[in-house]
């Protein structure tokens, strides 16, 4: 019996999961969450 596999974050209707696999890992997101904030220390 098989059993069915479900796709990945990027098959949904997910922001979050597109937006990294766009920019790449979850460090990368937030650091440019910061910059669009106006952080200027990291």
């Amino acid at each position: 019996m098989r059993v069915p596999v479900r796709g990945g974050p990027e098959d949904e209707n997910c922001a979050m999961a597109q937006a990294l696999g766009v920019v790449g890992d979850a460090w990368t997101l937030l650091l440019v969450r910061d910059v669009a904030r106006g952080a200027h220390r990291f």
